[in-house]
């Protein structure tokens, strides 16, 4: 998924238009930055347990065409992130409803699975 695509993703959730991409825009990569960062460890997590590599910080995202690199279960949850704090201005409560859906898709994503040793 490109920056590009998230981005879409988040303005219909917004209800945006065309003319509100522009008002958004200058908000959008700053936020996925924020966010990627702040979802690094459980990425990693992801990676690990499916044989690949950690990263040690996502590349900072500076162009809309960037593939973000991480792992399906970040990508799913990360418009809502993005919708709640982008559009927390326009209406505060659809806003603060998007960060609860981030909160509660993220921490589906932070589970353990126990295995006797």
């Amino acid at each position: 998924m490109t920056a590009n695509e998230l981005f879409e993703t988040a303005v219909t959730l917004m209800f945006g238009t065309t003319e509100d991409k522009e008002d958004y825009y200058p908000l959008f990569l700053n936020t996925l930055n924020l966010l990627l960062s702040e979802n690094l460890e459980i990425n990693n997590a992801i990676r690990e347990a499916c044989g690949k590599n950690r990263l040690e910080a996502f590349p900072k995202i500076t162009e809309m065409s960037d593939n973000l690199p991480c792992e399906d279960a970040i990508l799913s949850f990360l418009p809502y992130g993005c919708a709640g704090y982008i559009y927390t201005d326009d209406d505060k409560n659809i806003g603060s409803d998007y960060k609860s859906k981030y909160e509660t898709e993220r921490n589906k994503v932070i589970r353990a699975d126990y295995t006797e040793i």
